[in-house]
C-alpha cells in the first residue's frame, strides 16, 4: 500500500479483495461469505487506532509549583537547623556536673535560641517535687524563697498541662492571690511544663520575644521538645546523685567499720590507763573530729568519779571537778551506754 494513504482506505480495498475471492471459492455459501467478512472487517478495525487521538495536555502553573518546593526546601532546611540546635544544646546538658549547672545550661540555651526577655525555672534539687522552688531566673527579680506547692490552683493546672500555655489563659482560673502575682506580671508570656516520664517535675515561665514579636508554632515545637530531652536528662541526673549518695554513704559505713576494727585491736593491746588515754583521745580527735575532751574515771577509794585527762583544762583545775557516783548525772548515764546531750 502507499505510504499517503490511510487506514480506512487500506480496509476497503482488503474487503474488496476478500468479497473477490470468496465468490471464486464453490463451497462457501453466499450468506456465510458476508458474515465471515463483517466478522473479519471489525477484527481490523479493533486494531487500528484513530488517527485524531491526541494525548491530553496537564496545564501545569510552573511558578506556583516552583514557589511551592521553594517553600518545602525552606522548611526542611529550618527543620533540620533546629534539629542540629536541639543535638548541641543536649551536649551542653550533658556536661552539667551539678543541678545548678544543668538548670543553668537550660535556661540560657532557650534565651539564646528562641529570644525571651526573661525567664524562671521551678522544679527541685532533691526530687521532692511537692514544693516547686526557683532553681534559675534570669532578665527579673522575684523573690528567691516563692514557692508553688502541690494543692496549689496553678500547680495542678500545669500538672494536667501537656502543652505549652499562655499566662492570659491561666488568668481565668480561681487562683490564689499569690500565684497571681507571677501570672499577672507584664513580663511572664507563656508556662512550659517539665515532666520526668509521667512525673510533673517542674515548669518554665518565660517572657515576651526581645525582638517584639510573637511566639509561633515552631517555637512552641522547639520548646517542647527541648523541654522533654531535659527532662528525660533531669531524670539521669537524678538517678546519678541518688547512686552517688548512697556510694558516699556505703563508703562511710565502711571507713566506719574499719576504724572501728582498728580502734578495737589498739585497745586490747594497752597495758596501762596512760596507753588506753593516748588511744582514745587519738581516735576522738582523728575520726571524729571532736576539739576538746574530758575524761573522768572512778577513784573506788572516794566513790567520785574524778579527771583522768583533759585536752583543754589545766592541771592546777582539772583536779578540781569531781563528780560522785551517786550523782543524777552518773545515775543516768550508767544505765544504758548511750551518747547523751548536756
Amino acid at each position: 500500500t502507499s505510504p499517503n494513504r490511510d487506514d480506512s482506505t487500506v480496509l476497503e480495498d482488503w474487503a474488496k479483495d476478500a468479497m473477490a475471492e470468496s465468490l471464486s471459492d464453490p463451497f462457501l455459501e453466499e450468506g456465510d461469505m458476508a458474515e465471515e467478512i463483517l466478522d473479519e472487517l471489525e477484527e481490523k478495525n479493533s486494531d487500528v487506532e484513530p488517527t485524531d487521538a491526541i494525548d491530553p495536555i496537564v496545564d501545569i502553573n510552573v511558578e506556583e509549583a516552583f514557589e511551592t518546593a521553594k517553600q518545602f526546601k525552606s522548611g526542611y532546611e529550618e527543620n533540620l537547623e533546629n534539629y542540629l540546635v536541639l543535638f548541641e544544646i543536649t551536649k551542653e546538658l550533658l556536661k552539667s556536673k551539678s543541678f545548678d549547672d544543668f538548670f543553668e545550661n537550660l535556661m540560657y540555651s532557650i534565651i539564646g535560641q528562641v529570644g525571651p526577655e526573661i525567664m524562671i525555672i521551678f522544679s527541685s534539687r532533691d526530687g521532692n517535687f511537692s514544693q516547686m522552688k526557683i532553681v534559675a531566673h534570669e532578665g527579673i527579680d522575684i523573690e528567691p524563697d516563692y514557692v508553688i506547692k502541690k494543692g496549689d490552683t496553678l500547680y495542678s493546672l500545669l500538672e494536667s498541662e501537656q502543652n505549652v500555655v499562655f499566662a492570659k489563659d491561666l488568668l481565668e482560673k480561681d487562683l490564689k492571690p499569690r500565684e497571681r502575682v507571677l501570672l499577672e506580671n507584664p513580663l511572664t508570656e507563656i508556662l512550659i511544663p517539665i515532666r520526668v516520664m509521667d512525673q510533673f517535675s517542674g515548669f518554665i515561665v518565660a517572657g515576651k520575644m526581645i525582638s517584639g514579636e510573637e511566639y509561633t508554632e515552631k517555637d512552641f515545637e522547639f520548646l517542647q521538645i527541648l523541654v522533654e530531652v531535659s527532662g528525660n536528662f533531669l531524670s539521669k541526673l537524678f538517678d546519678s546523685e541518688n547512686l552517688s549518695h548512697e556510694v558516699s554513704e556505703l563508703n562511710k559505713i565502711i571507713n566506719s567499720t574499719s576504724s572501728i576494727t582498728d580502734f578495737t585491736n589498739r585497745v586490747y593491746t594497752c597495758k596501762t590507763l596512760d596507753e588506753l588515754y593516748d588511744v582514745i583521745s587519738e581516735n576522738f580527735m582523728n575520726d571524729f573530729k571532736v576539739s576538746s575532751f574530758t575524761f573522768m574515771t572512778l577513784d573506788i577509794k572516794t566513790s567520785d568519779y574524778k579527771v583522768f585527762g583533759s585536752n583543754f583544762l589545766l592541771p592546777d583545775t582539772s583536779g578540781k571537778f569531781k563528780l560522785n557516783k551517786d550523782s543524777k548525772i552518773i545515775t543516768m548515764i550508767s544505765q544504758v551506754s548511750d551518747v547523751y546531750r548536756l
